[in-house]
């Protein structure tokens, strides 16, 4: 795993939980977090500086790095990984995307095993399915295969419809032609991550039916990011910094807060009752020229 997603959200200032099917052994967490906080506003400069870093293990696999590093090819692996994300003037997805990789691997520590980025030979090029796909294995020595969905929207509404829209298109596919294309991508390219020999093995036999599959207690998950816009008053600059963090925190809470019966209810709309859920959401202002601003950063 990438080291550096553990330095990003350790930067971050964190919000709080909240908790959907509360009482219930189906009991979710989402964490909500800030951007870190500078001169009263969000440090959008220490957030892009250090995804520079990231976006290397997000867009090119372990393998590719290890190379290129081996041949002491460093500025052309920078630049590689760069070239990877479309022109940022026409890019609204890409920034929650590489957030949500920093999140599973920083905070959930549920190592990469495909992101799309890696497949991509034109950096205008969409590539559908999962935003990218991790695992985890937990005290039970169960393997959760976690399939990632980012948006970025003005209102968390929006962005929580536009997600569990994708994510009811993706379900859709189970037993098609896409459903297998997937399988196959997580399949030929786990071996270029960095896994042990048996993670590897294992994965491979729970997205390639086989026998030993049914013997293998795994489930397939999800993992969410969204992002959404705060405002700053300017009355809230006039408090000191620990009051203005404090707003700025219970602002970002109430925003998703007002939302948990939606997502309930999105839950069962799409029958994943069963699923595991793994919710990360953030503030931003001006959340439309924030997230072209984030990849503009990262590319330049």
């Amino acid at each position: 795993m990438c080291r550096k997603t553990t330095d990003l959200i350790n930067s971050f200032e964190y919000a709080g939980s909240l908790y959907l099917f509360e009482d219930t052994p189906k009991k979710t967490e989402i964490k909500i977090y800030s951007p870190s906080i500078l001169n009263k506003q969000f440090n959008y400069e220490s957030l892009i500086d250090q995804l520079m870093d990231i976006n290397i293990y997000y867009s090119l696999t372990y393998n590719e790095i290890s190379r290129l590093k081996a041949d002491d090819k460093l500025g052309f692996l920078s630049r590689l990984a760069r070239s990877k994300f479309r022109e940022y003037s026409k890019n609204d997805g890409e920034s929650g995307e590489i957030l949500l990789y920093s999140f599973l691997e920083g905070d959930l520590k549920a190592p990469k095993i495909l992101s799309k980025m890696s497949l991509k030979t034109n950096p205008n090029l969409y590539v559908f399915g999962a935003d990218g796909v991790h695992f985890f294995v937990d005290e039970n020595n169960k393997y959760h295969i976690i399939y990632g969905e980012a948006k970025m929207y003005k209102r968390v509404s929006l962005g929580l419809t536009k997600a569990f829209d994708s994510i009811g298109r993706f379900i859709s596919n189970y037993g098609t032609d896409a459903k297998l294309m997937e399988d196959t991508l997580i399949r030929e390219n786990v071996t270029k991550e960095k896994l042990t020999d048996e993670q590897k093995q294992k994965i491979i036999e729970i997205v390639y039916p086989s026998p030993k599959q049914n013997t293998i207690n795994y489930s397939d998950d999800f993992g969410i990011f969204i992002g959404y816009e705060i405002s700053i008053k300017d009355d809230w600059k006039l408090l000191s910094d620990d009051e203005f963090r404090k707003l700025i925190l219970k602002e970002s809470i109430e925003k998703v807060n007002n939302q948990l019966d939606k997502i309930q209810n999105l839950i069962k709309k799409y029958n994943l009752i069963s699923r595991d859920f793994y919710f990360y959401m953030m503030p931003f202002t001006e959340i439309g020229k924030t997230r072209k601003k984030i990849i503009e950063g990262i590319t330049k």
